[in-house]
């Protein structure tokens, strides 16, 4: 579970909020990159697509940050307590030359991991199988995403 802080807010003015996640503890080490999630909050469950990395097309480089957009969501949750389930690798961090890229690279990232996750979400036997992946267990980029 992560507490959710205010960030730069960059995501919102390129049209993609991110729920910036408080991680205190040193304990929490995930390879860099992005990931398609399930958010838990309230007793609802989403979808969302989080980054994991320094912000390298941002130039933050200075320490990894957790970010994540939740999927068809608009709501506030500053100071929120989120449980985030790691469901799969999407692919690895990179900087983008203009934001126009990095636009374009989110939109890719978040409609294939909608349809990849909507479905684990409808089947109910697809539940059962799902995939509890742990902070520190090794992913791999899913094939069928383009540019993985």
């Amino acid at each position: 579970m992560r507490e959710v802080e205010k960030g730069r807010q960059i995501g919102r003015t390129i049209g993609f909020p991110t729920a910036n996640l408080s991680l205190k503890a040193n304990n929490v080490q995930l390879p860099i990159g992005v990931y398609g999630v399930f958010v838990n909050w309230r007793k609802k469950k989403y979808i969302g697509v989080m980054n994991v990395g320094i912000r390298s097309t941002f130039q933050d480089l200075k320490t990894i940050s957790y970010e994540v957009h939740l999927v068809d969501f608009n709501e506030s949750l500053y100071g929120e307590t989120l449980n985030i389930e790691i469901c799969l690798f999407v692919r690895k961090e990179k900087r983008f030359a203009k934001i126009d890229d990095l636009i374009s690279q989110i939109r890719k990232d978040v409609k294939f991991v909608k349809k990849e996750l909507k479905n684990r979400l409808i089947s109910e036997n697809s539940l059962s199988q799902m995939y509890h992946w742990g902070w520190d267990h090794e992913l791999q980029p899913q094939a069928s995403h383009p540019l993985a």
